[in-house]
């Protein structure tokens, strides 16, 4: 059997409602892993299984963006906050401090892919939106 665009959509569907059945199972968060693809006989699942936070639990993303926002001009409460960028939505989810000149990770709301980025231009997206909190 060949996998052509429709089959690869359906099967793809077909994935991500057992697998959100599995993650609600057992309280988890299913999210999207990866651009999908698939070539006539095989097809990667780009999903990724997340354990859901009880209250006062903290990822090291959460954990390293609290830590280290202060050192670029950021406050821990712009953790998780959302802006606009080129267009598309983001979110703060992360500080990489070895990386100072991309040292911000922001995640794309649209597809879960994350980038790397400086935190000035998160902070001046926030300030062009509106938000004089920043």
């Amino acid at each position: 059997m060949r996998i052509d665009a429709d089959k690869a959509r359906e099967i793809y569907k077909e994935v991500e409602l057992a697998l959100t059945e599995i993650a609600d199972r057992h309280g988890m968060v299913l999210r999207p892993a990866g651009s999908f693809s698939f070539q006539p006989f095989s097809m990667p699942v780009p999903f990724r299984l997340t354990a859901i936070k009880s209250d006062g639990d903290m990822s090291k993303d959460e954990l390293s963006f609290k830590k280290h926002a202060s050192k670029y001009g950021l406050s821990d409460h712009d953790y998780g906050r959302s802006f606009s960028r080129f267009g598309r939505c983001y979110r703060a989810v992360s500080i990489n401090p070895k990386n100072w000149a991309n040292s911000l990770i922001a995640e794309r709301v649209s597809d879960g892919r994350r980038v790397k980025m400086p935190p000035i231009e998160a902070i001046r997206c926030w300030k062009e939106q509106g938000n004089e909190d920043v």
